[in-house]
């Protein structure tokens, strides 16, 4: 009797713990991503414009911060003003 209780204990638990719903996932959209540049077309007047100098700089530095170190080795170009300056490139060198 004792046996027979037990076993069906175990598989009214087993059902009600077995049969859940299955979680549903989202698939992953490997789709290239699109990247658009706007551009405004206007007129511009050339004795008006800004001009920017460009100075070279040799840099040969350690940077550390914890358990990462930065080499800079090589030359830094920057500009006299930052103004109207809208794109900056940088390469890593040793990282």
């Amino acid at each position: 009797m004792r046996k027979t209780i037990v076993i069906y204990v175990l598989v009214t638990m087993l059902l009600l713990t077995a049969c859940h719903k299955t979680p549903s996932t989202t698939p992953i959209d490997n789709s290239p991503i699109i990247k658009e540049t706007i551009a405004t077309d206007s007129p511009i007047d050339i004795n008006d414009v800004e001009v920017i100098q460009l100075s070279e700089e040799e840099v040969d530095e350690v940077l550390q911060c914890g358990d990462v170190t930065v080499t800079l080795k090589g030359t830094i170009t920057k500009p006299d003003t930052l103004e109207g300056l809208y794109i900056y490139k940088a390469d890593i060198v040793d990282y």
